[in-house]
């Protein structure tokens, strides 16, 4: 039981730099990626406070066992269709130099018509939060 109970303050402890990054660059709008500075924070943190490691340490080797799960199966996946990819090579790349602007494109307007429907909410409730 205590090592559930210390596994989860220790994703709990993790979640929170998390948040912190997440807070920092909403507030001050720091050219900066969010799970950076929250990372970056957490890195300062391990540094000057002394237990801090060992109380994140379980969590932590538990998320990291977590990447195997997403890093291995596409490339298990290439191996495993090697001759397919092969063959059509020309058709799977024009498919990518195609889908990639394509994806960032509509994600980037996506998001910005997500941030205006907050603004008009916002606005509407007469919160002045951008």
């Amino acid at each position: 039981m205590k090592t559930a109970i210390d596994l989860a303050i220790g994703l709990v402890i993790i979640a929170l730099f998390a948040a912190a990054g997440d807070l920092i660059v909403g507030i001050t709008r720091v050219p900066v990626p969010a799970p950076i500075l929250g990372m970056a924070l957490f890195a300062v943190f391990l540094l000057l406070v002394p237990g801090l490691r060992a109380q994140v340490e379980r969590a932590a080797m538990a998320l990291t066992g977590l990447l195997g799960a997403l890093i291995v199966p596409p490339f298990v996946g290439l191996v495993l269709f090697r001759d397919e990819l092969g063959a059509n090579f020309g058709s799977v790349a024009i498919i990518i130099l195609i889908t990639t602007p394509l994806t960032a494109v509509v994600t980037a307007l996506s998001h910005r018509w997500i941030k205006s429907l907050q603004r008009a909410d916002s606005c509407r409730d007469g919160s002045s939060t951008p």
